[in-house]
């Protein structure tokens, strides 16, 4: 880091039986909760010993002054409020901000001691956030922070949702609404869950700082005692799943109900995971061309079709009865191919039932499908080498996954500089809380184990993906009383993102002058391609991009269908046509104002759905 280095705030409260992690309790002891919150607190203190500049660590209690000054003689203790005052952690922000402000602090990175996730990027993604705004936030996968760093004084913080998911975008706003340029810097998670720990030891793998690998083993000794132990070199690799209960459970469970219970698409009790009738001549003329008991068999959200793929290589997250894969394998030709990946017996004997008869159909020499049985957290158990698909695309699938971010790991690494994955899954407004995950109805009908959409975002960025792009959302409403109540007020919709894997994005965008023309050349899309959202471009028009969007086109299969024009004359700051993305860019829209002429499934299901 360059200098002046900010100063580094850690808020410590020392940690003691019955206090502090008490989430952790809910699947194990007071006495692991424990050892955790001070292994926890260990990788904070070894972050601030390393760190280049001045260090403060804030103090709850008068009587744990002495205790915190032998964990790190050389920082400067501080109260977060006149000791042993009561007061939120706005108050106790504010209260410490204007203290080290009277002693010629002047710009700060505040973090507790719950994220050891934290390293040098995302530091030096925070200070060069800091260099271009006033106020620079990397965002927690449950809606918090785990940094908060400003170079202006911050607001009255005292009334935001604090210990909520709301809590990033409220400060956010809170920041923005006095005048402030806000920016969002590489995001993390904290650890408040088993289920966080679980993610924390495949993260960890290869990290060489002592009180990270202190905390792995730890982790290892308490959570996965059965686990054989992994090499050193398999810092890829996360703890079996065959040996995780609870995970197989939910597969199994998963796999009785797509290969058992459900037969046909008229079995399912929700639509979810419904069908959006509104598609293109091209793709109807697609799907007439597949044997009808393949579409028979089919539940996902929507047709999954990105632009651009003749001879790209997909595979097919989840392919069911292989629907997609059939239609993509007439998009891309003869020269691409389609793989498919899927656990359930059924449902593979019918798309491998079809292979011959559609190759014949498509007036192709050779088959260019082909399908897998396998776990998609696995995909290098079916022997996808590194950098092998051009496209992944899934339907409704991963929200069936115990383990997301497994998914996404493996889908970064099977890519090929310049792929993507483009997909169309469900994701909530919020958390889904525990007991309505293990309800095995609301879980396989693609409901509760969908994501709340924050977290979805930062588990891409941990993996690779730097700017998850959401395509389309379309509302998800419960009609059934029965499973409304079970829900409660947790609302849901059907996206669709595209994450690229490209060098040199940036954990926001910025702004480098680059500019391109759209040739028009992407089929169906002759006149004007969107990308996402946020970003279109019309045919011949000069359009000014952000150094995200450049590489991103640059880099993939779309560079082909664009002239680049401007390379860009160096750095202009932070991309302000870009803002922070909140659930008011989804479609959460609750059943009383759906428009019942919307594009869902038969009026007769339970829940109506445009996907």
């Amino acid at each position: 880091m360059k200098n002046p280095v900010p100063t580094l705030v850690v808020f410590c409260k020392r940690p003691k039986l019955n206090q502090g992690k008490q989430r952790l309790t809910q699947d194990t002891s007071p006495e692991s909760a424990l050892a955790i919150a001070n292994a926890l607190l260990a990788c904070a203190i070894e972050d601030a010993r390393a760190w280049a500049g001045r260090v403060v660590l804030a103090c709850a209690h008068q009587q744990d002054i002495s205790w915190m000054q032998a964990q790190l003689p050389e920082a400067t203790i501080i109260g977060q409020l006149p000791l042993d005052q009561d007061g939120n952690l706005g108050e106790r922000i504010n209260y410490i901000d204007s203290q080290l402000r009277k002693l010629g602090h002047r710009q700060t990175f505040y973090i507790g001691t719950d994220a050891p996730m934290l390293d040098k990027s995302h530091f030096l993604s925070a200070l060069d956030g800091l260099n271009e705004h006033d106020i620079a936030l990397s965002h927690a996968r449950d809606g918090g922070v785990v940094i908060m760093a400003n170079r202006t004084p911050w607001p009255n913080i005292k009334h935001l949702p604090w210990s909520t998911d709301k809590l990033g975008e409220s400060l956010a706003n809170a920041c923005l609404n006095q005048g402030l340029t806000v920016t969002s810097t590489l995001g993390g998670y904290d650890i408040d869950y088993v289920a966080d720990i679980k993610i924390l030891y495949q993260d960890l793998q290869g990290d060489p700082r002592p009180a990270r690998q202190k905390l792995l083993k730890l982790i290892s000794d308490l959570f996965f005692q059965d686990v054989p132990k992994m090499t050193q070199t398999s810092s890829c690799c996360s703890p079996s799943s065959d040996t995780n209960k609870a995970d197989d459970a939910t597969r199994d469970s998963v796999k009785d109900y797509y290969g058992k219970v459900l037969e046909s698409s008229e079995d399912l009790q929700t639509n979810a995971c419904c069908t959006d009738d509104s598609l293109s001549p091209q793709m109807k003329t697609v799907l007439s061309n597949i044997h009808d008991e393949v579409l028979t068999r089919y539940y996902g959200c929507g047709l999954v079709t990105p632009e651009s793929l003749e001879g790209c290589h997909i595979l097919d997250l989840g392919c069911g009865a292989g629907r997609d894969c059939y239609a993509l394998a007439q998009l891309v030709g003869e020269q691409g191919s389609v793989i498919g990946v899927d656990m359930t017996d059924e449902q593979l004997a019918v798309a491998n039932k079809y292979i011959e008869h559609h190759q014949q159909k498509f007036g192709y020499a050779e088959p260019n499908t082909r399908f897998l049985k396998g776990y998609i957290e696995k995909l290098d158990e079916l022997n996808i080498p590194d950098n092998s698909i051009d496209i992944v695309i899934s339907n409704c699938v991963i929200n069936l996954s115990p383990d997301k971010h497994a998914v996404l790991k493996e889908v970064f690494r099977i890519l090929k500089p310049g792929g993507e994955i483009y997909f169309s899954d469900v994701y909530a407004d919020r958390r889904v809380p525990r007991h309505l995950v293990n309800d095995p109805l609301l879980y396989g009908e693609c409901l509760s184990g969908a994501l709340y959409w924050n977290d979805f975002e930062n588990l891409a960025k941990q993996v690779g993906f730097a700017e998850p792009r959401l395509v389309t959302s379309r509302a998800i409403t419960i009609d059934n009383n029965d499973l409304a109540a079970k829900l409660d007020d947790i609302r849901f919709t059907s996206a669709t993102y595209r994450l690229f894997k490209a060098e040199q994005l940036e954990p926001q965008p910025q702004d480098y002058g680059q500019q391109v023309v759209y040739l028009g050349t992407i089929p169906e899309h002759e006149k004007k391609w969107q990308l996402d959202t946020a970003t279109s471009f019309t045919q011949g028009l000069i359009t000014h991009v952000n150094g995200n969007v450049w590489h991103s086109l640059k880099q993939s299969r779309f560079s082909q269908h664009f002239e680049f024009i401007n390379e860009g004359d160096g750095h202009l700051g932070f991309d302000q046509s870009q803002k922070l993305r909140t659930s008011l860019d989804f479609d959460f829209r609750t059943s009383s104002t759906v428009p019942s002429s919307s594009c869902c499934a038969p009026a007769q299901t339970n829940i109506t759905s445009c996907c």
